[in-house]
C-alpha cells in the first residue's frame, strides 16, 4: 500500500520546488603596486513551491566581504579581512504558528607572512567569529486562543550564539630543496550558548536515557611539528 501525503503535510526543502533569485557585484582596486583591495557583495532569494502549505516558504540572504593586502616588502606582506551576512528563513507551521529563522554572522582577520632568511618563512592570523541564530515568532489567523498568551509569557525559543577568537602561528625551515621542517601554533578561545543541548538546567536526554551536555566556554591550545620530504 502507498500512503499520499496531504495539504496539510510539512515537505523537507529537497522536496520542494525552489526558484533562485541572486545578485553579485564584486570590485577590484590596486590602489597602489603595494596595496590591493578586493569588495564583493551577494544578496539572494529563494522560494519554495509544495504541494503543501506549511514548511518552508522563502530564503533570503546577503553578504559583505572586504578583503585588503599590502606588500611591506618583497619578502613580507600583510593582510586583513572583514565579512558580514545574514540568512532569513520564512516557515509556516501547524496550528497558526509562523517562524522566521534570522542567521547573522561576522568575521574579520589580519594576518602576515613572509621570509625571514632563505630558509625561514613565518607567518600568522588572528581571527575573530561571531554568529547569532535567533528564532521570530508570530502566529497566524488559525493560531489556537491560548497561543497568543503562551508566546507572550515564554517570549518564544531562545538565542543561540557561537563565538571564537583564534591565533595562528606558523615557520617552515628549509634544511634542502627537499627538506623542510615545519612548525604550528594554534589558540582557540569559544563561547557556543545553544539550549538545544541544556534547556532550564536539564541537558538533552536521548530516547534511551543518554544525555548530551554542552561546555560553554572552552580554550584550546595546539602545538604541532612536522617533516616533509618531497621528490620532485
Amino acid at each position: 500500500p502507498t500512503t499520499q501525503l496531504g495539504p496539510n503535510a510539512i515537505y523537507i526543502p529537497t522536496l520542494a520546488d525552489r526558484d533562485r533569485n541572486k545578485l553579485r557585484f564584486l570590485l577590484n582596486w590596486m590602489a597602489t603596486e603595494a596595496l590591493s583591495v578586493q569588495f564583493a557583495v551577494d544578496v539572494g532569494r529563494d522560494d519554495y513551491n509544495a504541494p503543501s502549505q506549511y514548511a518552508l516558504q522563502e530564503t533570503k540572504f546577503d553578504l559583505y566581504t572586504l578583503d585588503v593586502n599590502y606588500a611591506l616588502s618583497d619578502a613580507w606582506n600583510i593582510n586583513g579581512y572583514l565579512s558580514t551576512g545574514s540568512q532569513k528563513l520564512n516557515q509556516a507551521r501547524p496550528a497558526g504558528y509562523i517562524l522566521a529563522f534570522d542567521d547573522s554572522s561576522f568575521a574579520a582577520g589580519v594576518g602576515f607572512n613572509g621570509k625571514a632568511s632563505e630558509r625561514l618563512q613565518l607567518g600568522g592570523t588572528l581571527s575573530y567569529i561571531s554568529n547569532e541564530d535567533k528564532y521570530a515568532q508570530t502566529l497566524g489567523p488559525n493560531a489556537a486562543p491560548g497561543s497568543p498568551q503562551l508566546l507572550a509569557v515564554t517570549g518564544g525559543l531562545p538565542d543561540i550564539v557561537f563565538r571564537r577568537m583564534e591565533l595562528r602561528l606558523f615557520g617552515n625551515y628549509a634544511f634542502s630543496d627537499k627538506s623542510t621542517v615545519r612548525f604550528d601554533a594554534a589558540y582557540q578561545r569559544l563561547t557556543y550558548d545553544d539550549w538545544s543541548y541544556a534547556f532550564g538546567g536539564t541537558p538533552f536526554l536521548y530516547s534511551d536515557n543518554s544525555t548530551v551536555q554542552l561546555q560553554p566556554e572552552q580554550n584550546v591550545g595546539y602545538l604541532g611539528i612536522s617533516y616533509i620530504y618531497s621528490w620532485r
